[in-house]
């Protein structure tokens, strides 16, 4: 995950997020996720702001899984940790946008053996950031878009479990790494910046 809103004032002043300070939960409910993802929106971003999120980090899942590939199970951190941040950036897209697209009550199950599903996932995030650059422009009302955009969203969270399943992991356990790694981070002082390995 790249610089987020958690992660400066907009001053360039580092802030402490809340969630540096959280004891390192087991599991996580969408419910406790979304608490976790809004003590770090120390400010204010657009929906839109959230979906560019989303295409970066759907990318860096990709890379990830086909790193992945043939290696030792350890590897399957690293798709944790950007499943996580995918997780992180679709939960605030919803929550931006309201009740008409709000998460759904339980993370979806993974279904095995889903073809490629790190491809069909980038799929889903093009397709959610078509609605969103055409209510941008536009088009029709941004309430026309929205059951196309939580259909979408629904998509891409089905696939990131689908994403998961295969590497042994859960959307529980991918949102827990989000946690960690957010956590690790404030406590070394390394928010800003690239890399995952800061």
């Amino acid at each position: 995950m790249k610089r987020g809103p958690c992660e400066e004032d907009g001053r360039g002043d580092e802030k402490r997020c809340p969630a540096a300070s959280m004891p390192t939960p087991q599991s996580l409910s969408v419910r406790e996720f979304e608490e976790h993802v809004r003590s770090c929106q120390l400010k204010k971003f657009g929906f839109d702001y959230y979906m560019h999120g989303l295409v970066e980090e759907a990318g860096e899942a990709f890379e990830a899984v086909r790193a992945s590939r043939g290696k030792a199970p350890e590897s399957c951190s690293q798709v944790a940790n950007e499943i996580g941040d995918v997780l992180w950036y679709a939960t605030s897209f919803s929550m931006e946008l309201g009740s008409s697209v709000q998460m759904p009550s339980e993370w979806p199950q993974g279904r095995a053996g889903t073809h490629e599903a790190e491809v069909r996932l980038l799929a889903a995030v093009a397709k959610l950031a078509g609605r969103v650059k055409k209510s941008l422009r536009g088009d029709k009302a941004l309430d026309e878009f929205l059951p196309a955009m939580r259909q979408y969203r629904d998509e891409v969270l089905q696939l990131c479990a689908d994403v998961a399943v295969a590497e042994g992991l859960t959307l529980q356990r991918c949102a827990v790494a989000n946690v960690i790694k957010l956590k690790g981070r404030f406590d070394r002082g390394s928010v800003q910046g690239d890399g995952d390995d800061r």
